[in-house]
C-alpha cells in the first residue's frame, strides 16, 4: 500500500463585470435575446444551472449560434499563476478552445507529450481524462470549473496521484469570485451531488 497526499487549493478569480451581469440576467429572466439573434434559453432550474456553469468560466452556448467566449479572466489567471508543469482540465469545448488560445504554442492534449516536455501545458477535457490518463509529472493539476457530481470531483482530483510519486499532489480549483462555484465545491467535497434543489436555495445569496 501507499499513501497519497493531496494539497487542495481554491482560487477565486474576479471576472469581468459583464460576466456577473449575464449571470444575474439568467437567474432573473431565464430567456435572453430575441428570435433571429443570439438567444440563451434557461427556462428551467436545470438549464439555469447549466448556463451558469458555463458563464462563470467565461463562455456560454447559445441556442442557434453555438458557443461564444466573452471573458478570458480565468484562463489568463491560470497562465500567470501556474508557472510550473501544469495540467488543466475543462468541461465544455469552448473552455478548451479558450485555454488553447491563451496558451498558444505551449499546450498539448497528449499525456505522453506532456510528461516528456518540461515546458508543455496539458489541456484536456475532464471527462475524457478522468480514468487511465497518466499526468504524474504535473506540478499542478488545475480544474477550470467544477462539475456538480461528487464522483467527478473525487475521480478528477486523483488524476495526479500515482504509485511512486514522492511529493504531494497539488490540485487547484479555479472559481469565479462571488459565484455559485464555491458553494458547489463545498457540497461535492462532502460527497454529495449539487442539484437543482440546492440551486434554488443558493441563488438568492448571489
Amino acid at each position: 500500500g501507499f499513501t497519497t497526499v493531496i494539497d487542495e487549493q481554491v482560487h477565486k478569480v474576479e471576472m469581468l463585470p459583464r460576466t456577473y451581469r449575464l449571470a444575474r440576467r439568467i437567474m432573473r429572466d431565464g430567456v435572453i435575446g430575441r428570435p433571429g439573434r443570439r438567444v440563451l434559453l434557461a427556462d428551467t432550474a436545470a438549464k439555469e444551472l447549466s448556463k451558469l456553469h458555463q458563464v462563470y468560466s467565461g463562455t456560454v452556448i447559445t441556442e442557434s449560434h453555438g458557443p461564444i467566449t466573452f471573458d478570458r479572466s480565468k484562463a489568463i489567471y491560470c497562465r500567470e499563476r501556474f508557472t510550473g508543469k501544469t495540467a488543466i482540465m475543462y468541461k465544455y469545448k469552448a473552455e478548451g478552445d479558450m485555454l488553447k488560445e491563451v496558451y498558444q504554442g505551449r499546450w498539448t492534449d497528449s499525456p505522453e507529450a506532456f510528461n516528456a516536455d518540461h515546458n508543455a501545458v496539458y489541456i484536456g477535457q475532464a471527462q475524457a481524462s478522468r480514468e487511465g490518463v497518466n499526468l504524474s509529472s504535473a506540478d499542478d493539476l488545475v480544474f477550470f470549473s467544477i462539475d456538480h457530481s461528487a464522483l467527478s470531483y473525487l475521480q478528477g482530483r486523483d488524476r495526479a496521484s500515482y504509485l511512486g510519486r514522492d511529493r504531494a499532489n497539488r490540485v487547484h480549483w479555479s472559481f469565479a469570485a462571488r459565484s455559485l462555484e464555491p458553494l458547489i465545491y463545498k457540497l461535492v467535497r462532502a460527497k454529495e451531488d449539487y442539484t437543482t434543489t440546492h440551486y434554488r436555495r443558493d441563488k438568492s445569496t448571489l
